[in-house]
């Protein structure tokens, strides 16, 4: 299992207008529609039902997401695109047999490129809309955890997505990279978990791996896994544009404005 990296509380961060609780909804993220939906859902049968949520941001000085690890620093003004989601109704799949109550499900993010080719309610993986990696695109990403990661006692602890994170390198093959071009943190009430952001550096990923083709406005799938077995793929577009640090708050603040969730349009 990945190592714990740092603390993460429910605390207000200018630079991207939100906090990092872990619950998307809570941090005011975009709502992007709903994972069983026809409009979101895209393959597999696993039984996950959440609201699905995007943000894209600059780091600034205040961010917990902030850290000094060499070459893979995440430092401020750094780019960063978050994808999540909060759970309601039936969730047959979000089990905890785990340690301390410990989920078996896995957090798999996949980041297209402009020419992936996902779609709603793709039919078989012959299909060129299914939620594969490969039909992201050649330069698209995979952030994944590992079953078991996360509990009530980690509620709000940042982790590093260490379970095999790709790039599609080729039609047909991948590349490991490093993990910490990303982050995952999840949000409990008591044993019960109730919602989940990943995080992808973007600014880090283009550094260290320039052949990567994930930007904002391309697509990303939010792929849930129980442990190795069932698991449901639910798609969405991520933001077009990351705001400056400190401009949104500050040009709320002097509306006398109150951000809130809205749907993508």
């Amino acid at each position: 299992m990945s190592a714990l990296l740092l603390g993460a509380g429910s605390l207000s961060v200018p630079g991207h207008a939100t906090a990092i609780t872990g619950n998307p909804a809570v941090d005011l993220w975009t709502f992007e529609g709903i994972s069983s939906s026809p409009s979101n859902y895209n393959n597999g049968a696993g039984n996950y039902n959440f609201n699905i949520y995007a943000t894209a941001f600059r780091l600034d000085a205040a961010s917990p997401l902030l850290s000094n690890a060499g070459a893979f620093s995440w430092n401020v003004n750094d780019v960063v695109a978050g994808v999540g989601g909060v759970f309601s109704g039936v969730n047959a799949d979000l089990t905890y047999d785990g340690p301390g109550g410990a989920t078996s499900t896995r957090f798999v993010a996949k980041y297209g490129t402009a020419g992936a080719t996902w779609v709603p309610n793709s039919p078989s993986p012959s299909s060129p809309g299914y939620g594969s990696l490969a039909h992201g695109g050649v330069g698209s990403v995979l952030l994944g955890t590992f079953a078991y990661n996360f509990s009530p006692a980690n509620s709000g602890t940042l982790i590093m997505p260490n379970d095999s994170p790709l790039e599609q390198t080729g039609p047909s093959s991948t590349t490991v990279i490093n993990g910490a071009v990303g982050r995952v943190i999840t949000a409990w009430s008591g044993g019960a978990l109730v919602g989940f952001e990943s995080f992808i550096n973007l600014t880090l990923l283009n550094a260290q791996y320039p052949t990567n083709g994930v930007a904002l406005g391309n697509k990303f799938i939010v792929d849930l896994q129980r442990a190795s077995g069932v698991y449901q793929d639910s798609q969405a577009t991520l933001p077009a544009a990351a705001p400056e640090p400190g401009s949104l708050m500050l040009l709320l603040a002097g509306a006398g404005l109150v951000l809130l969730p809205r749907r993508r349009s």
